[in-house]
C-alpha cells in the first residue's frame, strides 16, 4: 500500500502541514485531516580543528585539557571543547615517538557566523599550554593548525 501526502510549509512558524491523500480514481481524491509537524530551528554546526604536533629527537608527551577553547577575536565569546580524537585527556599522557608527526582532532561548540577570526587556547594551570592565534574563519569550519 502506498501513501501520498500533500504538504506545505510556513517558514515563519517552523511548521510543515501535511495532508494524507488517497487516490480513489483519476478524478476523485479523498482528503484527510491536516497533520501539524513542528520543526526545530536549524542548529549551527561544530568547529573541527585538526592539530599536528611534531616531536623532537627525544620524542614527546602530549595531552589536552578539557579547559581548551576557541576565543572569538576582539570579544569574550568562547566555543568549548566537546570531543577530542587521537590525544589523551588530562591527566593521562600520550607518548609520541622521536621525530614523529602526530595529528589529533578537537571538536568545539559553534561560534556565531559573524566571527571572522579566533584563537585556539589551551588554558591550563601550569606552563606548556599551547595557543594558536588569529585563525581565519572559513565556510566549512574545519581547520588545520600546528601546535609544536
Amino acid at each position: 500500500m502506498a501513501f501520498l501526502f500533500a504538504c506545505s510549509s510556513q517558514e515563519a512558524h517552523n511548521t510543515i502541514y501535511c495532508r494524507p491523500l488517497t487516490s480513489m480514481s483519476a478524478t476523485e481524491i479523498l482528503h484527510k485531516p491536516i497533520i501539524d509537524v513542528r520543526l526545530e530551528p536549524a542548529q549551527e554546526g561544530q568547529i573541527i580543528v585538526h592539530c599536528s604536533y611534531r616531536s623532537n629527537s627525544e620524542g614527546g608527551l602530549i595531552r589536552i585539557w578539557k579547559t581548551t577553547y576557541l576565543k572569538a577575536a576582539g570579544t569574550s565569546q568562547k566555543a568549548t571543547l566537546v570531543h577530542a580524537e587521537g590525544i589523551s585527556m588530562y591527566p593521562q599522557w600520550l607518548m609520541i615517538p622521536p621525530n614523529t608527526k602526530h595529528v589529533f582532532t578537537l571538536i568545539f561548540t559553534p561560534l556565531p557566523k559573524s566571527v571572522r577570526q579566533f584563537d585556539l587556547i589551551e588554558d591550563i594551570p601550569q606552563e606548556g599550554g599551547f595557543e594558536v592565534r588569529n585563525i581565519p574563519r572559513n565556510s566549512t569550519d574545519v581547520y588545520r593548525v600546528s601546535v609544536d
